[in-house]
């Protein structure tokens, strides 16, 4: 039997000969299916990661939405929490020894501290301290600027599933009669896709830079206070990525509610224009305009909630390392306060706060694009 696990769509079918629809429908749905290329797709697909091509579950897309044309997502709660745990667990072991590393070399440098009280050279002990401190920059800076060139990639490869998927759902759209739905759409899809996009590359990135970079020099020497710059750097990344998310989530649920209601009204129009004004064939046309519209809204709904889980694929793994070196920078802080001056826990404490802008951005943009694919889904379910 030919199902589908989300989105309900109009009953249109109520005939005799149940089995003979269904298998028409099914023949519709997958002539219509082939003719989509998705090998860009596939390739997004090929350069997951482990982690992440276990949360997706399937190395084609195709497969995939085949699966779930036929009521096979072929992933439930579980496989996400343990995929979760492995990935958590995972990055969390690949951190503790650079962890580890900070550690060692504040405790090092806390003892040459004491050694220097007694021995009397501060000229010496200054420059031990600043080569530690040094190392202990050079470690964490090259953990935060990994992840920083993690979220850049997993941010372009967002933006390609858009210029991928979005197109293939809005000739679906517009296949079934949904052209105010496309019209509308369409441009705010074209200045979300590019617009946003650029300001989080162009505008929040270099903005977590900045703050990073200010919290690096700011606790270099005690006399340099930097603390200022940091504070305004979060609070205009904080402004930018607000008004973004606010305009956005406002333009496109005003758009879907407004181009869902036309829609509808414009094809039950067509379908009763033809069952009633046609002679002798109005009613056939109307069922094979069913058939039609069914086998687009099935592919739409099956391409939209695949996609979704890809995009949902892609931030995972990045949040996750995100969240393990917060965490873990937190901690570090807290276990060093006691044993050593404030400078490196201040430091560590800072930048657990300044990698949450991570989180921000590339949840943000995957948020965004998970929004835009489920109101095209929800509000062009026409019938």
């Amino acid at each position: 039997m030919f199902l589908v696990a989300i989105f309900t769509i109009p009953d249109v079918f109520c005939t005799e000969d149940t089995t003979a629809i269904e298998n028409e429908l099914t023949d519709t749905v997958y002539n219509n299916l082939d003719e989509f290329d998705f090998s860009g797709l596939d390739g997004i697909i090929a350069d997951l990661s482990t982690e992440s091509k276990e949360v997706f579950g399937s190395s084609s897309f195709f497969d995939k939405v085949s699966a779930l044309l036929n009521g096979d997502f072929g992933a439930d709660a579980g496989t996400f929490i343990g995929a979760f745990l492995d990935c958590f667990f995972g990055e969390l072991l690949d951190f503790v020894p650079l962890l580890c590393i900070v550690v060692a070399v504040t405790i090092l440098c806390s003892l040459v501290g004491s050694i220097r009280s007694d021995v009397g050279s501060e000229s010496v002990g200054r420059i031990i301290d600043f080569v530690c401190f040094g190392v202990v920059i050079v470690v964490i800076s090259g953990c935060v600027f990994s992840l920083l060139s993690e979220v850049g990639s997993s941010i372009a490869s967002i933006k390609a599933q858009m210029d991928i998927i979005f197109p293939m759902i809005l000739t679906l759209l517009a296949s079934v009669g949904g052209a105010v739905t496309v019209g509308i759409f369409q441009p705010t899809l074209a200045l979300f896709s590019n617009g946003v996009i650029q300001i989080f590359n162009y505008v929040l990135i270099p903005l977590f830079t900045f703050a990073f970079v200010f919290s690096v020099v700011g606790n270099l020497s005690h006399s340099i206070s930097l603390n200022k710059f940091n504070s305004f750097f979060k609070s205009a990344f904080k402004w930018i990525a607000g008004i973004c998310f606010s305009a956005f989530m406002g333009l496109i649920m005003v758009q879907g509610i407004v181009a869902g209601n036309f829609d509808s009204v414009s094809i039950r129009a067509t379908k009763f224009a033809l069952k009633s004004y046609v002679p002798i064939l109005g009613g056939y046309l109307s069922d094979g305009f069913n058939i039609v519209m069914a086998s687009s809204v099935l592919i739409k709904n099956a391409i939209g909630a695949v996609g979704i889980l890809l995009a949902f694929s892609l931030i995972i793994v990045p949040i996750v390392k995100i969240a393990v070196l917060a965490l873990g920078l937190k901690l570090t802080a807290s276990i060093l306060e006691p044993l050593t001056n404030s400078k490196i826990p201040d430091f560590l404490s800072q930048v657990s706060k300044n990698v949450n802008m991570l989180v921000v951005i590339i949840a943000g943009v995957g948020f965004m694009y998970i929004v835009s694919i489920g109101m095209l889904l929800v509000t062009a379910n026409l019938g």
